[in-house]
């Protein structure tokens, strides 16, 4: 499987000057029983398991040149943004800046979400393509996953 490690400079389409920096870093999928999918994916795939959070999220080393993937509980997901939208497999797009990325894309004429989380942690949003794909934006209090050297 090739890695997918994307780095790119966003402009809205010239609607804003101001650049937005983004990485596309992992594949996220919605698992009823995180446990479970956990063992399947490092005991039966053999990925490697980065980091297991008991809120409901674990993130998978794929291989060595940056695929990972992401697992996420359906509860989780359906606390965080409702049930109205059915959690399907979707590109996760680290963001220096979340709030301006929202507005940026909304602007564009961009169907997005609310932001989810707490200022100064982890927070999350969706936004989605003409054809009703979502991809998930997310950025971290610290930004320490965002490598500002790496999205270059």
């Amino acid at each position: 499987m090739r890695p997918l490690n994307i780095a790119f400079e966003y402009n809205s389409q010239a609607k804003s000057t101001t650049a937005m920096r983004r990485r596309a870093n992992e594949t996220i999928y919605y698992v009823k029983d995180l446990d479970s999918a956990v063992d399947y994916y490092t005991q039966i795939l053999g990925f490697e398991l980065e980091q297991k959070f008991d809120w409901g999220f674990a993130l998978l080393k794929v291989d060595d040149e940056g695929g990972r993937v992401g697992l996420m509980s359906t509860d989780l997901y359906e606390r965080e943004f409702g049930s109205g939208d059915h959690p399907m497999p979707r590109l996760a797009i680290n963001v220096a800046n979340l709030e301006a990325e929202v507005i940026n894309l909304a602007k564009a004429g961009v169907r997005v979400s609310a932001i989810a989380g707490e200022s100064g942690g982890n927070r999350a949003a969706h936004a989605y393509d003409p054809d009703g794909n979502a991809f998930f934006l997310w950025e971290t209090g610290t930004g320490d996953l965002f490598n500002e050297d790496s999205a270059t």
